[in-house]
């Protein structure tokens, strides 16, 4: 804590917090720092919080008064996102003057963007809640849920989760990811090169969306229905395919350029295709294994930009949100868990929980001093 303190301030930024009370008996600051400890140290629940808010620590680190579990989930209703926000960004923006986040090796930093479901319930809805039907034993029942898109910027060994958009009733992923794109762009337009999205993100106003801002994409493919992936097959049965080798993965790659079969898009794109096989040594019977995967991508990078390994590579680093990006949110630091069931109050506490995820993780890195 006192090295965190030491490099990012958190306590005086976290006096920059505001909420939408209009006669405070208690300082923003209090609530943000005691849900920021609440965090740091696992604790899971808010209940948890009545047993450790009394050490001298906690009441040094907080401030003048610890507040309750009550009024910790009460007032992170109200406070504003957009404070939370822009600590993350101050943080990362420290992490950068210290030079201590550094692009890959091929000198493209990504910005990975992906959904994450973060609660379902059969039980309790707020007005933010997503509503589905679901099929059980017992019948038909309404299960209500709450999503949102999350952002992440990929290093060289260094992830970091930037911001979080929630997806609104009725909405798509889609819908919200246009939003977060939008924000991200304002905020940390000149920290990355590249957007990196799944399949269902291979969508024409997603990518125009991007290409305004002049930032690249690599995006999966997996509509066969689609012109440009039926022109793409039909060239890479013609085209000999360059052996790259990642490790446990031996790929087959046909690197195909200057298709015009997306004109929503408003210009010519790549497509990439790697049939990858994976070798291994099976641990019950001590036989070898095998198993064939193929991906398809389709980018904006032309090949003076980024070599055929470089999309490879790029592909598969948008699998980093999920493995070390919701994965360790979820399974490391109880993120999912809900404080409070309200959608203002998942937003916050979860962007608290990115502070203190990406503060932490910076500091056990051996690239900080």
């Amino acid at each position: 804590m006192s090295y965190v303190e030491k490099i990012f301030q958190l306590r005086s930024r976290f006096a920059t917090c505001r909420d939408g009370r209009k006669r405070p008996v208690i300082d923003t600051s209090n609530i943000v720092r005691s849900t920021f400890l609440l965090i740091a140290t696992r604790l899971g629940s808010l209940n948890a919080w009545e047993f450790a808010r009394t050490p001298t620590f906690v009441r040094n680190w907080i401030g003048k008064r610890v507040c309750s579990v009550d009024s910790i989930g009460r007032i992170m209703m109200t406070v504003e996102p957009d404070g939370l926000r822009q600590i993350l960004f101050d943080v990362f923006y420290q992490l950068k003057r210290n030079k201590a986040f550094i692009a890959p090796t091929h000198g493209l930093v990504a910005l990975v963007i992906d959904g994450h479901e973060c609660h379902a319930t059969y039980r309790q809805r707020c007005n933010a809640c997503s509503v589905r039907v679901i099929k059980t034993a017992k019948g038909e029942c309404e299960q209500f849920y709450h999503r949102y898109v999350g952002a992440q910027l990929v290093g060289r060994d260094m992830n970091f989760m930037i911001d979080i958009e929630p997806q609104a009733p009725g909405e798509s992923e889609v819908g919200a990811a246009l939003r977060l794109i939008e924000r991200v762009m304002t905020r940390y337009g000149r920290s990355f090169d590249v957007v990196l999205a799944d399949a269902l993100y291979a969508k024409a106003p997603f990518w125009t969306a991007v290409r305004a801002h002049n930032k690249h994409l690599v995006v999966v493919l997996k509509e066969e229905a689609r012109d440009l992936m039926g022109d793409a097959r039909a060239l890479f049965e013609q085209a000999s395919p360059v052996a790259i080798d990642r490790g446990r993965a031996q790929c087959a790659v046909r690197d195909i350029d200057g298709f015009k079969t997306w004109p929503q898009v408003g210009e010519a794109v790549r497509v990439v295709q790697s049939i990858e096989t994976k070798k291994w040594r099976r641990q019950l019977d001590k036989q070898n294994a095998s198993e064939t995967s193929e991906w398809i991508w389709v980018t904006s990078l032309p090949p003076n930009l980024a070599s055929t390994e470089t999309i490879v590579s790029l592909g598969h680093a948008r699998w980093t949100i999920e493995n070390e990006g919701f994965n360790t949110l979820v399974n490391q630091w109880n993120v999912d868990h809900v404080y409070r069931h309200n959608g203002q109050a998942i937003l916050t506490f979860t962007l608290v929980a990115l502070i203190t995820i990406n503060v932490f993780e910076i500091a056990y890195s051996p690239e900080v001093d």
